[in-house]
């Protein structure tokens, strides 16, 4: 599917950095103040916002006016979905000096991503396995004709300017950090946009997965509540810390305890 491609890299860089702050409310119905280390007001600030990062504010799927074209097998779909992710993966390498506006050496913060590669995986696994999207065997079934250029361009143009309810709560240097991660996508795809100038693997193939708003919110939100992505954000937070990211300090432990909340209510 390609969201997960862009989520593999640069959308999960945003989330597990500069959206590390903002998601921390995320699945909490009443903030356990009693649980929480005594934190400073800018701290409580977020734990206790009503302003979450909600899944609407994923980019809406662009469609070709009234044209359509054949759904993908689920072989056709793994195929192009295995092109765009080396693609991506390849695209992100030269990218991350992007980081150097806010860390001495990007490279670092790349090994922490790294790190996160089996986990990244089994989230694509889990997106692509709960969003029915393609079929079986070869069919006739037509679904409407995708924007794949537009779609990704909306998402790097939500990770350059997200909304100010998100930013507001956030430290100066915090919003560098985010501001950095929305270059570092912009670089990605322009990089991505090129590799692909002559069309994408489903255009070569003549298909395209079924792509609707409702079934991606659905299976994002499905797979970031099974794996945790909070344990594994907590970790990569403590990692970035260690590799240069000293704004991230304060928020990493809320992250973690958010995380063992969330094991205990389950």
């Amino acid at each position: 599917m390609p969201v997960t491609n862009f989520c593999l890299t640069s959308t999960c860089v945003l989330i597990l950095l500069g959206g590390i702050p903002a998601m921390l409310a995320e699945d909490i119905e009443e903030p356990p103040h009693a649980q929480l280390p005594v934190l400073p007001k800018e701290r409580m600030l977020i734990i206790d916002s009503d302003t979450k990062p909600e899944i609407s504010e994923l980019p809406t799927v662009n469609t070709v006016g009234t044209e359509t074209t054949r759904q993908c097998t689920c072989e056709e779909e793994a195929e192009c979905t295995a092109e765009m992710k080396t693609q991506a993966m390849e695209c992100a390498t030269p990218c991350w000096g992007k980081f150097d506006q806010v860390m001495s050496d990007p490279m670092k913060l790349k090994g922490c991503f790294d790190r996160s590669h089996i986990f990244m995986e089994t989230f694509i696994d889990c997106f692509e396995q709960n969003l029915h999207g393609c079929t079986n065997a070869m069919t006739s079934t037509q679904v409407p004709k995708v924007n794949l250029a537009s779609y990704f361009e909306q998402i790097v143009s939500k990770l350059e300017h997200p909304p100010r309810s998100f930013t507001e709560t956030l430290t100066p240097s915090v919003r560098r950090i985010v501001a950095t991660s929305g270059n570092f996508a912009q670089c990605i795809n322009k990089c991505f946009i090129a590799q692909n100038v002559n069309g994408f693997c489903f255009d070569r193939k003549g298909c395209l997965p079924l792509i609707t708003d409702k079934s991606s919110k659905k299976s994002i939100r499905k797979c970031a509540r099974r794996l945790n992505w909070k344990q594994q954000a907590g970790e990569i937070c403590d990692c970035a810390v260690g590799s240069g990211l000293d704004a991230l300090k304060q928020y990493c432990p809320i992250l973690k305890l958010m995380s063992t909340l969330k094991k205990r209510r389950h």
